[in-house]
């Protein structure tokens, strides 16, 4: 019989089960006793993902607590262990499904040595398959400021080539860019990402030549498999982002006894100039805030006039103006336009590209409402790449639009496994459940979101609708303006706040928003939807079809949702809103 464990350490931890007590160095951490029990459930459970309602019943098994409860209980023993809301090195939030301790744990029984436990990755890889793997955007030390983004360009390159090796499952890195660099862990990020193994590296400038330190680790053991040190001209950018892939491809093919020659990923643009813009660009547009899509847009644009075939610069044109027009940035009617012609752009010169076909859905959705020929590209998309986790989640908006929303719930999930860290995802995962009235897992899903980044304002807003749904109307409202404020004062999350008011019977409140909606003093576009919420709350029928024959007219991206949007239920029984469905296609 295996006696229990008595000890666990890990870092410079150390947890007596028997006495109930942690120690750091050798010095004992005060937990309060459900704080510990978390703990020590982690703990004893730390080679897999512990789902919240898990814990739940193993913290509070004869008592019907709220969320809140292990969300506080998560906080204080992050607190306790000295790690920040976005430095886990210990423990880890899976959105969607739970927690994982992810530090190397070892154990200690009442008659038996220390044996050690590492996190592993608890999904399955199929036969032939070695695993998943990331590359993280190589650090640059001493560069000039025209060397920036070069490396972007390098873990740009080396993914693009591993997704042409189906023995690895290859996870997009564009979360990582909303880490500090100053407390940025390789190991960390390969960790939150689950994945089996990640290559990371530097830059460094001397003269005119650049040193380029190549490092691939394997994450559930926290080990160097193979590093590698090269140099190249500075000024030959092609010639160096091809030597490091190809030395990486190399190194892969002898470590794994891959069969066959690596691919070489097809070069984007012959110019040098074009690319890093494009690269530039990319860069901001993964910051995700109004600033960064029109920082980006000027990049692209740079790219595309110095290399007018460079389809990738213009599928993030129309990236950019899709999300502007559908969060209201820009007027609709002046966003979806553009964003269109520089996706039919695309499509004309890179039809053989997954992004390409992406990048004209929206606008296929709220601007021409042609279902058919938006469902046409999400399919092929996916056909072309189907590891492209945004057609997964394009096709999710799709398959909601038209009232499929298990098959939406499966859609968005397949893109959450792909890049479990995408704040838009994790998002989106939300917003699905939200749309199939699953509100209480909504709750949990969007605030699972919100730890990977308290600031993410979509998030704010989206949690806020499904805490209005279950009467938690005071905690709608603090979301709501949190929206708000980190949005810059756009009028959406404002709208919010009023139809929470209104279906609270909090009527001077609600017509307050309206009044602030309408004020000539602001500055900003107000959709119509807007207006059509604050009236929706207030049960005004009349007025609230008023404002969404309105929004038909100028395009409103939430329109897409009009046949599920939960908002809207009291109005199913209208002739007239019968007929604006009919008139959007979706009737």
């Amino acid at each position: 019989m295996t006696d229990p464990v008595q000890q666990f350490e890990f870092d410079n931890y150390r947890v007596d089960a028997a006495r109930r007590l942690l120690f750091r160095d050798g010095a004992p951490v005060p937990l309060p006793p459900k704080v510990f029990d978390l703990l020590l459930y982690l703990l004893q459970h730390s080679d897999c993902v512990v789902r919240k309602s898990e814990l739940m019943g193993a913290l509070w098994p004869d008592t019907a607590v709220e969320d809140s409860n292990l969300t506080q209980s998560v906080f204080l023993l992050r607190k306790g262990l000295r790690e920040g809301p976005r430095d886990h090195r210990y423990l880890v939030t899976v959105p969607g499904r739970g927690y994982r301790f992810v530090a190397e744990v070892r154990e200690q029984s009442g008659s038996h040595g220390t044996v050690a436990r590492h996190f592993s990755n608890d999904r399955h890889i199929g036969p032939g398959r070695i695993g998943s793997i990331v590359v993280l955007p190589f650090r640059g030390l001493n560069l000039q400021a025209h060397d920036e983004y070069l490396g972007l360009g390098i873990a740009d390159n080396l993914t693009a080539m591993l997704g042409g090796i189906p023995q690895f499952e290859v996870r997009p890195s564009d979360a990582l860019f909303r880490y500090d660099e100053t407390v940025f862990e390789p190991l960390r990020a390969g960790r939150e990402l689950g994945v089996d193994f990640l290559v990371h590296g530097t830059l460094q400038r001397s003269g005119d030549r650049l040193r380029i330190i190549v490092h691939f680790l394997a994450v559930k053991e926290a080990r160097l498999l193979w590093a590698e040190t090269l140099e190249e001209k500075a000024t030959e950018i092609f010639v160096l982002q091809d030597a490091v892939t190809q030395r990486v491809g190399q190194a892969l093919a002898l470590k794994f006894n891959l069969e066959g020659t690596v691919p070489v990923p097809e070069r984007r643009t012959d110019s040098t100039d074009a690319y890093q813009a494009y690269l530039k660009g990319h860069f901001f547009w993964c910051k995700r805030t109004p600033g960064g899509y029109n920082k980006a847009i000027q990049c692209f644009r740079q790219a595309c006039s110095r290399d007018p075939d460079f389809v990738e610069a213009k599928a993030g044109l129309a990236y950019c103006y899709n999300t502007l027009a559908a969060y209201n940035v820009i007027p609709p009617l002046q966003a979806w336009p553009v964003a269109k012609a520089f996706a039919r752009e695309c499509l004309q010169s890179g039809a053989h590209l997954a992004q390409a076909h992406v990048s004209i859905v929206p606008s296929c959705m709220a601007f021409d409402r042609d279902w058919p020929t938006a469902e046409q590209h999400c399919r092929k998309a996916l056909e072309l790449n189907p590891r492209y986790p945004t057609a997964y989640d394009i096709y999710a908006e799709y398959l909601a639009s038209q009232g499929s929303l298990d098959l939406a719930i499966e859609a968005i999930r397949r893109a959450q496994e792909l890049d479990p860290l995408s704040l838009f995802v994790n998002r989106d995962v939300g917003v699905m459940l939200y749309l199939a009235r699953r509100y209480s897992e909504a709750i949990e899903q969007l605030q699972d979101t919100l730890e990977l980044d308290p600031e993410f304002g979509l998030a704010h807003e989206s949690l806020g609708w499904a805490l209005e749904r279950v009467g938690r109307t005071d905690e709608a409202v603090f979301h709501f303006r949190k929206a708000v404020q980190l949005s810059g004062g756009t009028s959406e999350a404002l709208a919010e706040i009023g139809f929470a008011y209104g279906a609270s019977r909090q009527e001077d409140q609600a017509r307050s928003i309206l009044e602030e909606l309408s004020a000539p003093a602001r500055n900003s576009y107000v959709s119509p939807f807007d207006m059509a919420l604050v009236h929706a709350g207030l049960g005004e029928n009349d007025q609230t079809l008023h404002w969404l024959e309105q929004a038909f007219e100028h395009r409103t991206w939430r329109l897409i949702y009009l046949k599920t949007d939960p908002h809207f239920d009291p109005l199913r029984s209208s002739a007239r809103f019968d007929a604006l469905l009919h008139r959007s296609g979706l009737g």
